[in-house]
């Protein structure tokens, strides 16, 4: 009787969990093809087109860098300038920039030089900040994806609103193989997306991605964004964190999601991807990395100890394997593989198949990538390993 009852604790414990991400991922469908669009999208002012500085960070020279320009600059928008930045001179990238920039009134390249007390992509933006001409939006948008032809426009519409203070998006990962590790990262991708959207769409939450997000100026100046992003090491998450404790209003544009181009090739890089992005929450948004680390985190440990004991208990006692409780583990896990399931419905994905019965199984280097992040303080980005104190201010760089 003692064991039904643990049991039946266990299990609820940890369905509670998997109905979340269910409900998260159902939600997100709901608000991309509806909610967004006939609650939110409707009320805002369709002829609102402010002078826009889109900001693009860039380090290296991807392959769909060209790509990625091209579409910035083929924007259905009246007045914006599209501003370049790397770290140095050398940066292999300068080359494609200028070849696609050249001659192109509204774009321009700034060197940033390297960071000292900041991540460089903060540095690039700051740096590139001050050359912009006077616009009363400022956009930031990533080097390594797509963008359709309205997706400024899109961005920028829920600024008509003057209750909203910043707007942002997500993207669709890109799987060109469908390889366990694209997968895998897609998997990830795709989950944080719709954690993202139950969260800022269902309750509010103000939540930002650097990839593609806009903000007013004056708001900008207003909560001294520069002086902050001086001194973290990043930029979206330190973004949401000041716009959330100013008690401002952000909103997830699901008509703006970008393509995403970068799909990583490795396991192991998947999970140190992974892991920054946890390691982000750890320091500037606290609350939600310790509900991550909590109950979602548990929940998948539980019933991954609990299908090895049962083998364990099945093997070296006489105990069935069916009377150890297993099926509350296969039940819970079924239901993580229904959640991948529903991620079809919210865009395409190569071997989708796989995804959705693998879905289980790659759910397990998500939480290693969640456990790593309790044990450092370094965030390792782009061969810069950046050390925080417990403020998330950077105190040493290491290249």
């Amino acid at each position: 009787m003692t064991h039904d009852i643990i049991f039946f604790a266990l299990g609820i414990f940890t369905y509670s969990v998997a109905i979340t991400h269910l409900i998260a991922t159902i939600f997100t469908i709901l608000y991309q093809q509806y909610i967004y669009r006939f609650r939110f999208r409707s009320h805002y002012d369709p002829e609102f087109s402010p002078k826009c500085s889109v900001i693009v960070p860039i380090k290296g020279n991807n392959p769909r860098l060209e790509k990625c320009l091209q579409s910035l600059l083929k924007q259905n928008y009246p007045d914006y300038e599209v501003i370049c930045t790397v770290e140095g001179k050398t940066d292999p990238a300068i080359k494609t920039i200028n070849s696609v920039i050249k001659n192109n009134p509204k774009a321009k390249l700034v060197i940033a030089n390297a960071c000292r007390s900041c991540c460089q992509k903060n540095q690039n933006l700051l740096t590139a900040l001050q050359h912009t001409n006077h616009p009363e939006v400022y956009v930031f948008a990533d080097a390594d994806m797509t963008v359709e032809y309205d997706w400024l426009k899109e961005l920028v519409l829920p600024l008509s609103d003057k209750k909203i203070t910043a707007s942002s998006t997500y993207f669709w990962p890109h799987t060109s193989s469908g390889s366990l590790a694209q997968l895998n990262h897609a998997y990830m991708n795709i989950y944080t997306y719709t954690l993202y959207s139950y969260a800022s769409g269902f309750f509010g939450t103000s939540l930002m991605w650097g990839g593609s997000m806009a903000i007013r100026r004056k708001t900008y100046e207003k909560l001294e964004v520069a002086k902050y992003w001086s001194t973290t090491a990043v930029d979206d998450t330190s973004l949401s964190k000041l716009i959330s404790d100013h008690r401002h209003r952000t909103v997830l544009v699901a008509t703006a999601l970008c393509q995403a181009n970068d799909a990583i090739e490795s396991i192991p890089k998947t999970i140190e991807w992974y892991q920054r992005q946890i390691m982000y929450l750890k320091y500037y948004r606290r609350r939600i990395w310790r509900y991550i680390i909590g109950p979602f985190v548990l929940a998948y440990l539980i019933n991954y100890l609990w299908i090895i004991i049962a083998i364990l208990i099945s093997l070296f006692t006489n105990i069935p394997f069916w009377q150890t409780g297993i099926p509350i583990p296969i039940f819970f896990f079924i239901l993580i593989a229904i959640n991948a399931l529903f991620f079809m419905f919210l865009g395409p994905v190569k071997k989708s198949y796989l995804l959705i019965l693998l879905a289980p199984i790659l759910r397990f280097t998500h939480v290693i990538a969640y456990v790593k992040t309790i044990f450092s303080d370094t965030i390792n980005w782009s061969g810069i390993s950046y050390q925080l104190n417990p403020t998330g201010e950077v105190k040493q760089i290491k290249r």
